[in-house]
C-alpha cells in the first residue's frame, strides 16, 4: 500500500480512495475535515474549542448517490486518524 501523503492544487489532502478537505462551517468554531471515499461523502470530523474530536455522519435526507454507507475499516480509520492530526496541529 502507498503511504505518501500528496496534495492537490486547492492544498486538499489526497490518499489512497480518499478525500479529506478542510473547510469553514459557519455553525462551528473551527475547520471541520469532510472526508469523501471514492467521490463520495463519508462523514466530517470535528473539533470544537472544548478539545472534543467529534464524527457526524451523513444524515437520512441526503442524496444517496452523493453519500457512501459502506466504507473499509481500515481506509475510514486511516482517513480520520489523518484528518484529526492536521485539525490538532495544523
Amino acid at each position: 500500500n502507498m503511504k505518501k501523503e500528496t496534495r492537490n492544487d486547492a492544498g486538499e489532502l489526497i490518499k489512497k480512495n480518499f478525500e479529506i478537505v478542510f473547510v469553514s462551517d459557519p455553525g462551528k468554531e473551527k475547520l471541520v475535515a469532510e472526508i469523501s471515499f471514492d467521490g463520495k461523502f463519508g462523514v466530517m470530523v470535528t473539533h470544537e474549542e472544548s478539545g472534543v474530536f467529534e464524527l457526524e455522519l451523513p444524515g437520512i435526507n441526503l442524496d444517496e448517490n452523493q453519500v457512501i454507507r459502506k466504507i473499509p475499516l481500515d481506509d475510514f480509520l486511516e482517513a480520520v486518524d489523518i484528518a484529526k492530526d492536521e485539525l490538532e496541529n495544523g
